[in-house]
């Protein structure tokens, strides 16, 4: 089942000034670069994992949107995403 900070696929981006705001729970993220989707992931802990990205200098992204789901259903959505998206990643 899906859980999500919004309401639809694709809705808000998070600035990075925003991690702290993202729950420690299971889901999927995604990470733009410019507008770009550069990463689709899933993830048991949305904050931490996004906050590994972040870690690097300077942060390989500009922006984020997340999914809050179950683990099961994150793997599914991850790699969903992934397919629809995959020009996009692959031009990055």
């Amino acid at each position: 089942m899906l859980v999500k900070g919004e309401s639809k696929l694709g809705g808000r981006r998070w600035g990075l000034d925003m991690i702290d705001d993202v729950p420690q729970v299971s889901g999927v993220y995604v990470l733009f670069n410019q507008g770009k989707r550069i990463v689709i992931e899933e993830s048991e802990n949305l904050r931490e994992s996004i906050k590994e990205h972040a870690g690097a200098s300077p942060a390989p992204f500009t922006e984020f949107t997340w999914y809050k789901t179950t683990p099961e259903y994150g793997r599914g959505l991850a790699m969903r995403l992934r397919k629809i998206y995959r020009r996009e990643l692959k031009d990055r």
